[in-house]
């Protein structure tokens, strides 16, 4: 079995196991009004194989805190393996620094 490795935005843990990725997402996806939107201009792809890929870029999450809107820029940076039936075999993503 392959290793997964994903560094998420919101936790301070590697998560490295299925189980621990998909319970990040879950409790993620009870935020309320949560979305996330990708700054294109900002995406860059770099074929390694004929199958595996690196790409990076930033996005930004949205999510509400007692009825306000937050959001938080983030970069990334995911490697991926088109041949697998779970194709995200490295993930990293950090929030932006927001200038003091």
């Amino acid at each position: 079995m392959r290793m997964l490795f994903l560094i998420p935005t919101f936790s301070n843990r590697i998560l490295n196991s299925h189980a621990k990725v998909r319970n990040y997402f879950e409790q993620l996806k009870t935020r309320d009004k949560l979305s996330v939107t990708l700054h294109e201009k900002f995406v860059n792809v770099q074929k390694i194989t004929e199958t595996i890929y690196a790409l990076s870029g930033i996005y930004c999450w949205r999510y509400a805190v007692d009825d306000e809107l937050l959001s938080f820029k983030a970069r990334f940076s995911y490697v991926l393996d088109l041949s697998l039936t779970s194709p995200i075999i490295h993930h990293h993503s950090s929030q932006i620094p927001r200038m003091l």
